[in-house]
């Protein structure tokens, strides 16, 4: 059985390893070019782009 010290150990290494991703995804939606959080606006302009750009469509077949 998993005591208590070992499931708030857990909770806060998968918060300190997964808070980042969630704060730039969170941040991608955001209407402002550089990075913010909270976003300023919403917009799905920065996914769109990226289907748009051939590197970034190059680099999905290659991989």
């Amino acid at each position: 059985m998993i005591s208590r010290w070992m499931y708030m150990s857990l909770i806060i290494l998968y918060g300190f390893l997964l808070g980042p991703f969630i704060i730039i995804f969170m941040a991608s939606f955001g209407a402002n070019a550089n990075l913010a959080f909270p976003p300023q606006g919403f917009t799905l302009d920065w996914f769109t782009n990226v289907f748009e750009t051939s590197q970034f469509i190059d680099s999905f077949w290659i991989s």
